[in-house]
């Protein structure tokens, strides 16, 4: 069977790793730092049957950054948490 606490669905926000090297025209590998959102809507769907985003399609997903450092969200409707990795997976 199928883990229910990992999400299946299409899009997945990963944990991007704390710096990126990239080659400038001069050789140099200068570094960009990537950061997870702040706000996520429209991503992935809240996996919890009693959240008004499941009930009420008119209803956006948006989840928030709650722990930048663990990379966990909280949906903004229902207060599941969901930490971004390979796949989304509820925290419980």
């Amino acid at each position: 069977g199928t883990d229910p606490s990992v999400a299946s669905e299409p899009y997945v926000i990963s944990k991007p790793p704390e710096t990126i090297r990239t080659e400038a025209t001069d050789g140099s590998a200068p570094r960009l730092n990537m950061e997870l959102p702040n706000r996520v809507q429209n991503v992935f769907k809240c996996k919890n049957p009693r959240c008004i985003t499941v009930t009420e399609h008119y209803v956006s997903p948006t989840f928030l950054l709650v722990d930048k450092k663990n990379a966990i969200y909280r949906c903004e409707y229902c207060d599941t948490l969901y930490q971004a990795g390979e796949g989304i997976r509820t925290l419980e």
